[in-house]
């Protein structure tokens, strides 16, 4: 009964690791340039609710971020 409990497991891992084989590995070889993504649409918020930093922040530093509620 141990023999044929082995003899299963091991025929097991083999068909699993031979399904994982052929799968598919990326990108078809044909294709080596990756297509460009699409232009972002144009910024239309009032410029008063863009945020834009007057000065470098340390990485210890706490924020506060200006925020409409």
């Amino acid at each position: 009964m141990h023999v044929l409990r082995t003899l299963l497991a091991l025929l097991t891992l083999m068909a699993l690791a031979f399904s994982s084989v052929g799968q598919d590995t990326g990108a078809p070889e044909d294709e080596a340039t990756p297509a460009e993504a699409p232009p972002a649409p144009p910024d239309t918020r009032p410029l008063d609710e863009i945020f834009v930093p007057s000065q470098e922040i340390a990485a210890d530093e706490e924020v506060i971020f200006p925020v409409n509620i």
